[in-house]
């Protein structure tokens, strides 16, 4: 749906290069952004009153953590 959106002119969308070399759809153009910038901020934000559940709420935003700072 969203490649619908993009052929018909109403934005812009991102699509993996691989599917691209197969087939790019009809109305649809390739424009190189080398220096376009992907990168996201994540925030972790919770209650100060969750109680029996802080070390629960610790341990999630560690995990999440390291996985982010891993790049997976």
């Amino acid at each position: 749906m969203q490649m619908e959106w993009v052929r018909r002119g109403h934005g812009l969308g991102l699509m993996p290069m691989r599917l691209l070399r197969q087939h790019l759809p009809n109305g649809v153009m390739l424009v190189e952004t080398s220096d376009l910038d992907l990168s996201m901020h994540v925030v972790v934000m919770r209650l100060p009153h969750i109680h029996r559940l802080t070390k629960l709420a610790d341990a999630i935003a560690k995990s999440v953590g390291a996985v982010i700072d891993r790049g997976d």
